[in-house]
């Protein structure tokens, strides 16, 4: 991943600046989600308030503000983690004072609570989400991003196939979101932590028995996953007139 991310940051000309102690370099599931902001997102966040769940070190930020948004407001779960957001931003020459800096946990940010954003962006976990439901911070977007939307506002988050892409879009259909669609998709092989968990194979391999796609097979019997960037535009809402 280190040569990976040093041909990152050459394509997309730009430094991460610094790393806290419990950051991780741009994963395949970051650098997939770089390239969609970049190529079939490029533009989109312009004059838009955006909402990024999880700065990290900030690839993703330093594109967003490039495009420049209306207003961009940046979460970590530390201080620390926000602060190398910062620094990078800095270190790319990009003008932050508009941007808020926030500190909270995932969707739990009481000092932001009632502000409505045009884009919710983020990379959830998942394969390591420290969770017996693998999907519980993928389901919990789903179900409370609401909160932070405007009507017509953007979900836009990146979903590796082994998180079973289908209950998602379904999903997102039920919770209100419109125009369900993947932007941009790219496969890779698994990475070798995917097979220290036996938990996870376990789970993967009942996935497929249920008629599932979570990874296909390479001609010599490597297994490949797919990450997909995948959004959706709220529907209006006005309640319902009967309640049961």
């Amino acid at each position: 991943m280190q040569s990976q991310n040093a041909a990152f940051e050459q394509k997309y000309g730009f430094k991460i600046s610094a790393f806290s102690q419990d950051d991780w370099l741009p994963t395949p599931h970051g650098i997939t989600m770089a390239e969609a902001i970049a190529g079939p997102l490029n533009g989109f966040f312009t004059d838009k308030k955006v909402l990024e769940l999880g700065g990290g070190v900030g690839n993703h930020t330093v594109l967003i503000m490039e495009q420049r948004p209306k207003q961009l407001t940046v979460t970590e779960i530390t201080e620390s983690r926000a602060d190398v957001t910062r620094q990078t931003l800095r270190g790319n020459k990009l003008d932050d004072s508009s941007v808020d800096y926030v500190v909270g946990d995932w969707l739990h940010l009481p000092s932001i609570k009632g502000r409505k954003f045009d884009v919710v962006i983020t990379n959830p976990p998942f394969s390591a989400s420290g969770r017996r439901n693998r999907r519980y911070f993928i389901d919990e977007l789903v179900l409370n991003s609401w909160r932070f939307l405007e009507d017509g506002g953007y979900l836009v988050l990146i979903h590796s196939s082994m998180a079973l892409l289908e209950q998602t879009a379904f999903r997102m259909q039920q919770n209100g979101y419109l125009d369900v669609r993947v932007v941009h998709a790219v496969s890779y092989f698994w990475r070798e932590y995917y097979f220290d968990d036996a938990t996870f194979l376990d789970e993967v391999d009942e996935n497929r028995k249920r008629g599932y796609t979570p990874y296909r097979e390479s001609d010599d019997g490597r297994r490949i996953e797919t990450l997909y960037v995948v959004m959706g535009r709220l529907k209006p809402w006005n309640g319902t007139s009967i309640q049961h």
